[in-house]
């Protein structure tokens, strides 16, 4: 089990598949984009928001719902002045259960694919107010 700022826990369905799936899936970002991305540092406290529900969601059992290359470029600009205190720290990406211990984002797309270009094994996530 895994904390963050004493609230978060880690949702892990015992799947080691999930750096090989963040790579397949790093390589859909655009050449272009993906050489103006800087790797993120990994350290979830110094992008996110501490919320009530919060959990780590393993990237692996992931799905994204959208592919913005123009939202990932500056999702990652804004993850890296949050890393260094030069802007706000932004809120868990959202997710729905889907099949098989698996989970679609609702929001938060761009913030997940900088996750999976950082190589991060994890991301904290709440769930949608319907779940």
């Amino acid at each position: 089990m895994t904390w963050i700022c004493g609230l978060a826990i880690s949702l892990d369905a015992g799947r080691g598949w999930g750096v090989w799936m963040g790579e397949e899936l790093a390589l859909k970002i655009p050449p272009e984009i993906r050489e103006k991305l800087t790797p993120l540092p990994y350290d979830h406290g110094r992008y996110f928001k501490a919320v009530k529900g919060l959990v780590l969601v393993q990237v692996g059992l992931l799905t994204p719902s959208r592919l913005r290359p123009g939202g990932i470029l500056r999702a990652n600009e804004l993850m890296i002045k949050a890393y260094h205190g030069e802007w706000t720290k932004r809120d868990p990406i959202v997710v729905t259960k889907a099949v098989g211990g698996t989970f679609l984002i609702k929001d938060g797309n761009s913030t997940y694919m900088n996750a999976v270009f950082s190589g991060w094994k994890d991301i904290p996530a709440v769930y949608a107010k319907s779940e």
